[in-house]
């Protein structure tokens, strides 16, 4: 059936006819007059059509509308009642030969009569049908491209070649494939997926980001979404991970460079701003402020029992061992010095001096050289301010006077003098 009996039997069967009906109405009167008064050979003008009474609309149509598609140009309305102006291009989607069949597949200029858009919606417009009331109806396929929202696309994939070699595909369930050629694991480079799916023979989530090649013994990224994680793979065994609190785990680790950290921990020692303290209620300090080892409850030079070492508050590096108020071995950057019994088990060796000084602080108590031995017991000289005395006998090799005493010894040796005073 032609156009014009398309609206014919629509008026007999409602009584009214739409604007866009109405207008191409006038315009098959306009042709079939122009046939019965032979002006095909002297086409009339628009200003004859206009006096006559027709809406005139200028139009460029290339085919038919009856046919198996035709183009418009126009700046009014097309002969299917689409807003212009613009180019618009219809084609048959069945083998159906009406003009209700020819559907809208490119349109350039207004877009106002397709897919739902807005008035005043000027763009481009591709697709399996711009009728469509909208273009996230299941089953529209194309494009819209305006100059308000940019480049749109519904249900299309986009896939982009080198040559021979597909190197780009984002297709439009969201999964992505970049590379050189994505046709293999080993080519590509990056694989976004949006749909749990198996790729490469390994099970991969929706969301995940892969990064390299997830081939045995090759070195990949891995974004788990459901886990939070990003793991560092040989293959698909991971090797390293950083967690969802920030946290870097590793197996192993080869680092040339500086590394810097001013929290967590280190082969048992927790790390501050400022050095490294032992986990056992900081008992084992060591210290890059003011540098300084601490050992027990030290807390700096002469305080505190235990070992301490480092730069003193008056920038001088010192020491010392034990406890401060008792026995212990300092070195005050001068002098060593060690307060407290010196103690050598079995074979203790020598002291290289020339001034050995007992009581060095020269504190008012009695001072005691004590000589342990098993056998005849210990040897004692004591200075008490005032006397040296010994609690064992005195025997000088050279002395001419031994001993001096009110009672004569009953023991004597060669060279003995004994005096009665």
């Amino acid at each position: 059936m032609s156009i014009l009996g398309d609206i014919l039997l629509t008026y007999i069967r409602t009584g009214s006819l739409t604007a866009k009906q109405q207008d191409t109405l006038l315009r098959e009167l306009n042709r079939l007059e122009n046939i019965a008064s032979g002006a095909q050979q002297k086409p009339q003008t628009f200003s004859d059509l206009s006096r006559k009474g027709y809406t005139i609309h200028s139009s460029v149509l290339l085919g038919s509308p009856t046919g198996d598609g035709f183009i418009e140009i126009t700046d009014a309305k097309t002969s299917l009642f689409d807003d212009g102006p613009g180019t618009y291009i219809y084609s048959r989607q069945s083998d159906s030969n009406t003009a209700i069949d020819s559907k809208p597949i490119v349109a350039l200029g207004n877009l106002a009569s397709f897919l739902g858009l807005a008035d005043g919606t000027y763009g481009l417009a591709l697709g399996n049908n711009l009728w469509t009331a909208s273009p996230t109806t299941s089953g529209f396929r194309g494009m819209v491209l305006d100059r308000i929202n940019g480049i749109d696309l519904y249900s299309a994939n986009i896939n982009l070649y080198n040559g021979a070699l597909h190197t780009v595909s984002i297709q439009n369930d969201g999964d992505s494939f970049f590379g050189s050629d994505i046709s293999t694991a080993s080519n590509t480079s990056l694989v976004i997926l949006s749909n749990a799916q198996t790729y490469n023979s390994e099970s991969l989530g929706a969301g995940d980001i892969l990064l390299g090649d997830n081939s045995a013994s090759k070195a990949n990224l891995l974004w788990d979404r459901s886990a939070g994680v990003l793991y560092f793979r040989g293959g698909t065994t991971s090797y390293a991970n950083i967690g969802t609190n920030g946290t870097l785990t590793a197996t192993n680790a080869t680092i040339s460079g500086t590394i810097t950290a001013t929290v967590g921990t280190i082969g048992g020692w927790t790390i501050s701003s400022t050095g490294l303290h032992s986990t056992d209620n900081n008992a084992a300090i060591i210290s890059g402020d003011n540098p300084y080892i601490s050992l027990g409850s030290a807390t700096g030079y002469l305080n505190g029992i235990g070992f301490w070492v480092g730069k003193d508050t008056d920038s001088t590096y010192k020491l010392y061992v034990g406890d401060p108020a008792h026995d212990h071995l300092l070195w005050d950057g001068t002098n060593l010095e060690i307060t407290g019994y010196l103690i050598g088990e079995l074979d203790y060796g020598a002291i290289h001096s020339s001034n050995i000084i007992i009581n060095y602080e020269a504190a008012d108590v009695d001072v005691d050289l004590t000589f342990e031995r098993t056998t005849g017991g210990a040897a004692h000289v004591t200075w008490n301010g005032a006397l040296i005395q010994t609690n064992k006998s005195l025997k000088p090799v050279d002395l001419g006077i031994n001993r001096i005493t009110d009672t004569e010894p009953t023991t004597t040796f060669p060279g003995m003098v004994w005096l009665d005073p």
